[in-house]
């Protein structure tokens, strides 16, 4: 069964490009910094000390990702110069 598993992701991922792969990457980050960030504000907006509790623990989530979306921008940009 793993075998067969390993098999269909290997092919899927020679079958798509390198750039396709990226793209798909990075609209998934895109979506879920999003996502954490409206709830973030939602969990603002509510108010109270587990209000509080959520914000700061959704920031765990989000300081990194602002991170990585911060790097593939630069890569882009980059990539736009040369």
């Amino acid at each position: 069964m793993t075998a067969l598993v390993t098999d269909v992701i290997a092919r899927a991922i020679a079958s798509n490009t390198v750039d396709s792969l990226s793209t798909a990457r990075s609209v998934v980050l895109i979506l879920l910094l999003l996502g954490l960030l409206v709830l973030k504000e939602l969990a603002r907006a509510a108010g109270g000390p587990r209000s509080t509790a959520w914000t700061d623990t959704l920031n765990i989530a989000i300081v990194p990702l602002l991170l990585v979306f911060g790097f593939f921008v630069a890569i882009n940009f980059l990539d736009l110069l040369s």
